[in-house]
């Protein structure tokens, strides 16, 4: 406000100082013109009063160049006083505008300060934003990467223990179907020996033997079957042929031969 004071203050201190000099300068001209015109009046008086005596032509000749350049400096005057007034008004327009646009601009100049100023506090907020979200994504990272590094090494040890389970499982799977195969050898030479009775004594017909090749690829076939099917249940079928003590039914024996 102060500012503004003395800028106005100052502003009407130099326009009064302008019009002042601009009328000095006038007052001056008018003068200076005034005395020039009585000395030129008065030579022409005196030129006229000579005129006058040696000839009354020449007088009125003079006396019209006279008057028409003394029309000509009041033109010529009149001209320079219009001039000097349009001048000042486009002086106290410029003035006008010059202050309407610091106006402007002082009023733009305070938009742009409380603008800055809250932009300002918002990068503040946005900064401490960040650093707290910062630091709680750090802390929550290392968190997840412990967990990552715990979960790891469970996953390890879970695989490593998985391997040994399941070798040992394949190694009980192994056992068993030996011992199973075995058992099922024997049955079925006792199932042969059973049918070629059936088929010389009671049927009367000659008794061709299965061949060799195909039981052993029937059982070739279920071991490999029982391999891809049955390794994690092997414990539960070797507990379950131990539960019929080595029997089997008559379906599975025939499903061999």
């Amino acid at each position: 406000r102060a500012f503004e004071k003395e800028r106005v203050e100052l502003l009407g201190k130099n326009k009064a100082e302008i019009e002042m000099l601009f009328e000095k300068r006038r007052q001056m001209e008018e003068t200076e013109f005034l005395e020039r015109r009585q000395d030129r009046e008065r030579d022409f008086q005196k030129q006229i009063e000579e005129l006058r005596t040696h000839d009354a032509d020449d007088y009125n000749k003079c006396k019209i160049a006279l008057e028409k350049g003394i029309q000509e400096l009041e033109q010529h005057l009149e001209k320079m006083m219009s001039t000097y007034q349009l001048n000042r008004e486009k002086l106290e327009y410029n003035l006008q505008v010059l202050a309407e646009r610091n106006k402007e601009h002082s009023a733009i100049q305070s938009s742009y300060k409380n603008r800055l100023s809250r932009l300002r506090e918002t990068l503040s907020n946005l900064m401490s934003r960040y650093n707290h979200l910062d630091q709680k994504y750090k802390q929550t990272n290392t968190e997840l990467t412990g967990e990552y590094k715990r979960l790891t090494r469970q996953f390890k040890d879970l695989q490593e223990k998985f391997h040994h389970f399941e070798q040992a499982d394949d190694k009980k799977f192994r056992e068993v179907w030996s011992m199973n195969e075995g058992e099922v050898r024997a049955l079925i030479e006792k199932v042969q020996k059973a049918d070629k009775l059936l088929h010389e004594q009671q049927l009367g017909h000659e008794w061709v033997p299965p061949k060799e090749e195909q039981l052993l690829q029937e059982l070739d076939t279920f071991s490999e079957s029982g391999t891809a099917t049955g390794k994690s249940t092997a414990i539960e079928s070797g507990e379950m042929d131990k539960s019929v003590s080595g029997k089997y039914s008559a379906t599975k024996v025939k499903k061999v031969l």
